[in-house]
């Protein structure tokens, strides 16, 4: 197929996964990898114009995972311009994938440059979630083998002592549970000060689960760190194939956007999507249905929003 056909079908979500389109951007990657650094790179330019395509534009998406199966360093720096637009216009372009992926995005990409996703975490006018993901891409490293938990646990202290402002921000919970994840012995003066200072909101981490983690064996937690973390990214297929995003895309008129005919047989394996509807419920926040634990740990998987 010719490439820039092929772009084009990874324009929208018509309702049902597009493997097939997909894997034949996998293999010609060579070819469709610098329109994908264009998309992104337009993304980054002018978020807002992308907003304007409506709610079933993914191509983006598309090119986030498939830059990110190919390592290809040129989507880093494109990549941290475009997360770093302040508000949150990028978790409303992106969704869960920037608060489930976007770490293992810029653990991907970065090549050893750590540099832009250290701005990313301190910049304050950065969405808290993006920060958080950029905390998780430290991590990821990590387990990956490609950076030294000591490293990041002396980058955390110079977080909490200086370089995080000391506000009650969401960015004090997810450095907190970033300690956690590296056991965090070194660190507890300053997430206990933290804690009396009112910067870490309780509901997300309490210092209960901070002591818990020290009252485990050190070398386990860090071995159940590494075991369960997901990864770099991997084939885009694998990493989105089972979403629940690719349906009910009836808001949606495509009739003005269809440069070309869909074949009937042409889209593979339906996939269950999910509409938000109300107002955005953190991961961290306790569930609605009352059970007294986290979104993420309760009914998060039930309304489908995974992604």
């Amino acid at each position: 197929m010719d490439t820039e056909i092929l772009f084009t079908k990874l324009e929208f979500n018509r309702g049902e996964f597009p493997e097939d389109i997909l894997a034949e951007a996998v293999d010609q990657h060579g070819a469709i990898i610098p329109l994908l650094l264009e998309e992104l790179r337009l993304a980054a330019a002018d978020p807002e114009a992308l907003s304007n395509k409506g709610g079933s534009y993914i191509r983006h998406i598309h090119a986030m995972y498939i830059l990110a199966q190919f390592r290809e360093a040129a989507a880093f720096p494109l990549l941290v311009d475009f997360v770093s637009t302040p508000g949150e216009i990028v978790m409303e372009l992106t969704g869960d994938v920037g608060t489930e992926d976007l770490g293992r995005m810029l653990a991907s990409l970065c090549h050893g440059d750590l540099g832009p996703i250290r701005r990313l975490i301190e910049d304050p006018e950065v969405n808290e979630w993006v920060r958080s993901a950029a905390l998780d891409a430290l991590v990821d490293l990590y387990a990956e083998g490609q950076l030294n938990r000591e490293n990041i646990i002396d980058y955390l202290k110079e977080l909490f002592l200086f370089k995080a402002e000391r506000k009650p921000r969401y960015i004090w919970s997810a450095m907190v549970n970033t300690a956690c994840d590296l056991y965090p012995e070194e660190l507890i003066e300053e997430i206990q000060r933290a804690y009396a200072e009112g910067l870490v909101n309780p509901g997300d981490v309490g210092f209960d689960d901070v002591k818990r983690t020290l009252e485990g064996v050190k070398e386990k937690r860090l071995e159940d760190t590494r075991r369960y973390r997901k990864g770099l990214i991997g084939h885009v297929i694998d990493e989105i194939g089972w979403w629940a995003c690719f349906q009910d895309t009836n808001d949606e008129d495509f009739s003005n956007r269809e440069p070309y005919e869909v074949d009937d047989d042409f889209w593979s394996t339906p996939v269950q999507t999910v509409v938000r509807r109300g107002a955005k419920i953190g991961r961290n926040d306790p569930c609605p249905c009352g059970s007294g634990r986290k979104y993420k740990k309760c009914c998060i998987s039930k309304d489908g929003r995974l992604h």
